[in-house]
């Protein structure tokens, strides 16, 4: 080709570019003569991707293993049964004021714990204090009272003494004395026996007979008169006597009616402080609180449940099993549970109820059907099991997860309706 032909592009393109063609500038930018800087080989990389591979694999390794171990956990090994669904259960126990009042202090929480005696509600208690200080004081009124008729009454009887029994018997004399005298009377009359009368009167022996009969006869009369004297004075004396007599009754019958009064008042004394006793609620039990029903400004009525408590030795597990499954849940059965509030603490227990539903639906605690009641084809069952919690962590309403082993001896249930 001449000196004046054209190239074409394919040529000019694969023709390498010089560095004089671009100003006598190399193109790595380094000064003429110096070298560029050696290259990393792929060789120095290696061991690091190797090393960081490994530690991926092996971080895999030990997921897949955790994931295993757990799902073998929850599907259990091929003689055991896994139920996820239990829910610890309780029976409460209910607090409730026996006065209607408004709530001033509550001392306790939703799951908090409370011991027997620990006051947990007060009530206010101005109204209920100002019934006591009435009642008090009517108490004292009426014992003051009571007090001074009592004091009557003694004085009375003390000064009556012996006086009736006494006068009687005195007016019995007399009246005998009168009647004494009467018949003195008429024996001292001189008569004539027979006709020898006439020269008797003749005689100085009848003038003496005459005036001894005369004397005979004043005297008698005289003592009729003081017999009759002391049978008027016993009289009034007697009737003196039976309105006193009628008086020391009626102060008796005073008395009693204060007495019954004082006893009245007593009562309604005692019952006011009872009232206000009661304004003051404290646990009947110790555990734990499942449900608070109130709050500090409230108005509760008397036998309104405001605290619900479950002992500890009154929670249990149940868990419901399919009717495929029942034939390996047998009582006395051990079992392990595992609580989703606790995925690192395992618990121990054991089947102590078959076939029915023993929870209970007081204070909000899940619903339950009747006990007693057999579980019908195609339909779970009910099976009660008693936790270990030394510890007492356990609260109504967790969700638990319990393993059945399919041991010896679970060739069918036992015990279908109760519990162990």
């Amino acid at each position: 080709m001449g000196a004046g032909e054209v190239r074409p592009m394919k040529e000019q393109e694969k023709r390498p570019v010089s560095e004089e063609m671009l100003g006598g500038t190399p193109v790595s930018g380094l000064p003429d003569g110096e070298a560029p800087p050696p290259t990393p080989r792929l060789r120095a990389r290696l061991p690091y991707k190797w090393m960081a591979l490994v530690l991926v694999l092996v971080g895999l390794g030990i997921a897949a293993a955790a994931l295993v171990f757990g799902v073998k956990w929850r599907l259990g090994p091929p003689d055991a049964l896994v139920v996820s669904d239990a829910r610890v259960m309780g029976e409460p126990t209910a607090v409730s004021p026996a006065v209607r009042g408004r709530i001033d202090v509550i001392d306790a929480r939703e799951g908090g714990r409370v011991d027997k005696g620990q006051t947990i509600v007060r009530l206010g208690t101005e109204g209920l204090q100002a019934e006591v200080d009435k009642a008090e004081a009517r108490v004292r009124a009426v014992q003051s009272e009571l007090d001074d008729a009592t004091d009557a009454l003694t004085a009375a009887r003390a000064k009556m003494g012996n006086v009736v029994p006494q006068t009687e018997a005195r007016l019995k004399d007399a009246r005998e004395r009168l009647e004494a005298a009467r018949a003195g009377e008429r024996s001292a009359v001189i008569r004539a026996p027979d006709r020898r009368y006439l020269s008797y009167q003749a005689g100085s022996a009848y003038v003496h007979d005459t005036v001894e009969a005369r004397r005979e006869r004043e005297y008698f009369r005289a003592e009729q008169d003081r017999a009759k004297k002391e049978i008027s004075a016993c009289e009034a004396r007697l009737k003196a006597a039976g309105a006193e007599a009628a008086a020391i009754m009626a102060q008796e019958e005073r008395s009693e009616a204060l007495k019954g009064k004082a006893s009245e008042a007593k009562a309604e004394f005692a019952a006011a402080k009872e009232k206000l006793a009661a304004a003051v609620l404290v646990s009947p039990v110790s555990g734990v609180v499942v449900k608070v029903a109130g709050k500090v400004g409230d108005t509760v009525e008397a036998g309104q449940p405001l605290i619900m408590v479950v002992e500890p030795d009154r929670m249990w597990v149940e868990a419901r099993v399919g009717e495929a499954d029942y034939k390996y849940i047998r009582s006395g059965q051990p079992v392990s549970l595992k609580a989703e509030a606790f995925p690192q603490q395992s618990f121990s227990g054991k089947v102590t109820g078959l076939g029915v539903s023993f929870s209970s639906e007081v204070g909000g605690l899940p619903d339950s059907r009747s006990p007693g009641i057999d579980a019908k084809p195609g339909q779970d069952s009910a099976v009660k099991i008693t936790v270990d919690d030394p510890q007492h962590i356990l609260r109504p309403g967790m969700a638990m997860t319990v393993k059945f082993t399919k041991g010896a001896g679970s060739d069918g249930p036992s015990g279908r309706s109760g519990d162990g």
